[in-house]
């Protein structure tokens, strides 16, 4: 997994620089990109040769030619650690010139963000994101169809002379990185299974963009990569960033960003960058606001209809998952205990069937998923009426205010 995250950042650092024979950055801001705290450096060398010595094989066709092509994953890869006392060490990098052009093609490349590698927690889901996200836009939306023994080096990043029986690579693999993916991404991924006979022989995905409104996770951060970039280069580890990303809200880190680079622009230099910021955002620190006048500042008052839309989307569904609670602890002992065993027959992630098996509904996750799906199950899918009358009667008028400017409509 680490091979994978430090090439991921080799590749976001590629597309931002854009074009050049030979990319850098400082090795420490490398490490904080890739949430690797260590000061073992021959990990981080193993794996740049790994990469040095991974090919990668491709076929182009012109009017012309049927052209077979072959490169290494990274052409050449350097630790730079100066000598002399006081230098920061760097990381050099760079890619043979066809692999170059692919990555710097945004229609022919999909770039892991860095807020997903916080978010996927395991090789298989990384990867399966990482394949299906190219196909997302793509005709037809289904990934190539492959024999199974091919797609589990590819997930799993093994190289075996034998794989394991399908069931298990299915129960051990595929079904935790499909659930992974389905939970964080934002698009669905469904398992297709061609069969020979009997026997599982191929397998392909289909890829399907969800609903904008269905596109609200529990645990998804609400800030943005760039909002996390600009955090971890003020010397910000990616845990320490992604934790202060969570707990404070976006306007007030990205005023404490912009005050902290303002005075670390400024003599004498700061002893500690991502301190002086820690501080900033503590305390509150801003730059001081520009003046406003009177007209522009109603019209700046306005809720964003589609902002209200998410949030009040969200207090809907939190506030169905209650009833839907409520609704199941009123039940006798035999009706709910059938409801719990039709939830498992639907096969959810292996860590939610077993929070329930032992404890029931004590589990967050569990009693989240369970919930959610109950509420599937007792009611329809809201119409934009329901979401208006639900704002208007528990306290969500910039929500209504939204949604009325957004339809036209009218309690």
């Amino acid at each position: 997994m680490l091979v994978r995250r430090i090439f991921n950042v080799l590749v976001h650092f590629t597309m931002k620089d854009g074009d050049r024979e030979v990319y850098q950055r400082p090795l420490r801001e490398v490490m904080r990109y890739i949430d690797y705290n260590s000061n073992d450096l021959d990990r981080i060398k193993t794996h740049l040769e790994t990469m040095a010595s991974t090919p990668m094989v491709w076929d182009t066709s012109t009017d012309d030619d049927e052209i077979w092509s072959t490169a290494a994953l990274v052409a050449h890869a350097s630790i730079i650690r100066p000598k002399k006392k006081g230098l920061a060490s760097h990381l050099e990098w760079s890619f043979a010139k066809p692999i170059r052009q692919k990555l710097l093609a945004p229609k022919k490349w999909t770039q892991l963000s860095l807020v997903m590698h916080t978010k996927l927690k395991s090789g298989a889901s990384i990867a399966l994101f990482e394949i299906c996200a190219r196909y997302e836009t793509f005709p037809g939306q289904r990934t190539m169809r492959q024999p199974y023994e091919w797609w589990y080096p590819v997930l799993t990043g093994t190289r075996e002379d034998v794989v394991p029986e399908y069931k298990y690579f299915k129960r051990d693999v595929l079904r935790p990185a499909i659930a992974e993916v389905n939970m964080h991404a934002d698009f669905m991924v469904e398992l297709i299974e061609h069969r020979r006979g009997n026997k599982v022989a191929e397998l392909q995905f289909a890829v399907r963009s969800k609903p904008t409104e269905a596109i609200i996770d529990a645990d998804a951060p609400r800030f943005d990569g760039k909002l996390l970039e600009r955090v971890i280069r003020l010397g910000m580890s990616q845990a320490d960033a992604r934790a202060i990303c969570e707990k404070h809200d976006p306007p007030l880190i990205q005023a404490a960003i912009d005050y902290t680079e303002k005075r670390a622009a400024k003599q004498p230099a700061l002893d500690s960058t991502a301190a002086y910021f820690k501080t900033a955002l503590k305390k509150g620190y801003k730059e001081p606001a520009k003046a406003v006048r009177p007209h522009q500042q109603a019209a700046l008052d306005l809720p964003d209809p589609e902002a209200e839309k998410g949030r009040l989307r969200a207090a809907y569904d939190a506030n169905q998952r209650d009833q839907a609670l409520a609704y199941w602890q009123e039940l006798n002992s035999e009706p709910a205990q059938e409801l719990i065993t039709e939830f498992l027959a639907t096969e959810p992630p292996r860590v939610i069937a077993r929070a329930i098996k032992k404890d029931r509904l004590e589990s967050m996750s569990a009693r989240t998923a369970f919930t959610e799906w109950l509420a599937a199950k007792l009611w329809t899918e809201p119409t934009t009426d329901d979401l208006l009358k639900f704002a208007l009667k528990d306290g969500y008028p910039d929500a209504a205010v939204g949604y009325t400017a957004r339809t036209g409509k009218t309690a």
